[in-house]
């Protein structure tokens, strides 16, 4: 489970019993004393509040990008914003089904929903994790394809493609959990003087283990090795192409002389030609790299105290890490609403398109993705640059 919920003092049953299931310790924090005092966390506040705006910014933040993806024919059109748009589905799935359901059990300290929900939990959460890393590893070999193979690619890259790898991505994602909500149980314990119910884990320690180790290695570990072999092969790539392209600029220019030109040509100098595309290229994989690194920097920490905790016995540092559960958690539910910040930040299209949504149609000015100078001559050159990126590299135009 990616989440406990706070807690000081617990005990099995009133009769004080110290035998403690182990399976449970990955839900909940058990000690062997008893204390009678409301022990309160910060946790337990802190954390609903945090997780409400949460919700709120990855509610409106997702839905902007699946409605300007759908909404604009240049976006649409685009097989990279077929994944974007995946990622926002997935997490607004985590957030609007997980979310209140965790906020409530933090607040209250008992699960209220009974076991469907229990179970339900359990499941989303490990499904739509999965479907979000397993898609960031596909947008990355996507991204390894197009520049790598740019012709294959061009033949190959659709977005009934995408569409199907998405909905593969998800039915994978599903099968592959579903044991999880077979794991979670409601159980009763013995807290402050009340019976209340919680949604644990039942398994034993050696099970306990390798579940935690599963769930690390298929929704972290093996996407970000993937996705790390990937960019290392691209960066690489990239930098060999800078390198003959800045070998080659000094020739291609001095041969092209735009005086025995046509003035009505609608063709660039080569190497403006090739830098432009390269251009494009990495900006739409960095883009990319951004949403995947704040995926690894959300997740990890998490991660980390899952494998901790299940190779840890020690009741004695329970206490200690309530906070940093509480930190953690706060950390992978963020993750779902940060990605349509980098978009508007990163990609010029998206910024466009939402202003468009927001405020309208004001100036038709000059081209969204135009570089050039406003003049009729270079704004000819580039909408010859477009199309000839079309034809030739359509895989490598600017996504969002």
């Amino acid at each position: 489970m990616f989440f406990s919920i706070p807690g000081k003092v617990w005990q099995k049953d009133n009769m004080g019993s110290d035998d403690l299931e182990y399976g449970s310790r990955d839900y909940i924090f058990f000690t062997n004393e008893t204390s009678h005092e409301n022990p309160i966390h910060l946790a337990s506040v802190i954390v609903p509040i945090a997780l409400a705006l949460i919700t709120i910014l990855a509610l409106l933040g997702n839905s902007m990008v699946i409605i300007i993806v759908l909404r604009y024919r240049n976006m649409r059109s685009s097989v990279t914003n077929f994944y974007i748009m995946n990622l926002a589905v997935s997490d607004i799935v985590f957030v609007v089904v997980c979310a209140p359901l965790t906020s409530v059990q933090f607040a209250t300290v008992q699960w209220h929903f009974g076991e469907f929900f229990c179970k339900l939990n359990a499941y989303v959460q490990c499904v739509s994790v999965q479907a979000t890393c397993t898609t960031l590893a596909a947008m990355t070999v996507d991204r390894y394809y197009v520049i790598m193979c740019p012709l294959a690619s061009r033949r190959t890259r659709t977005i009934f493609r995408a569409g199907m790898i998405c909905t593969s991505i998800w039915i994978f994602s599903a099968l592959v959990h579903a044991p999880m909500a077979f794991f979670f149980v409601i159980e009763e314990y013995w807290y402050l003087g009340q019976l209340r119910d919680y949604c644990l884990i039942s398994l034993e320690k050696n099970s306990i283990i390798g579940y935690y180790l599963f769930l690390s290695m298929s929704t972290f570990v093996i996407p970000l090795l993937i996705i790390a072999v990937c960019y290392i092969r691209i960066l690489s790539h990239l930098w060999n192409l800078s390198r003959v392209s800045r070998l080659r600029a000094p020739a291609t220019t001095a041969a092209y002389d735009p005086l025995s030109q046509n003035p009505r040509s609608t063709t660039l100098p080569p190497a403006q030609s090739s830098a432009r595309t390269a251009s494009k290229t990495w900006k739409t994989t960095r883009i990319i790299l951004s949403v995947v690194m704040l995926f690894a920097v959300c997740w990890a920490p998490k991660q980390a105290v899952n494998v901790w905790t299940a190779f840890h016995e020690s009741a004695d540092t329970s206490e200690q890490l309530l906070s940093v559960n509480a930190i953690t958690l706060c950390l992978i539910y963020a993750n779902s609403c940060i990605n349509p910040f980098v978009y508007a930040l990163a990609g010029a299209n998206y910024r466009h398109h939402l202003r468009q949504m927001l405020f309208g149609n004001q100036k038709r000015g000059r081209s969204l993705d135009s570089r050039f100078s406003p003049t009729g001559g270079a704004n000819s050159s580039y909408r010859s640059v477009r199309r000839l990126s079309r034809t030739e590299a359509t895989s490598v135009s600017t996504c969002v």
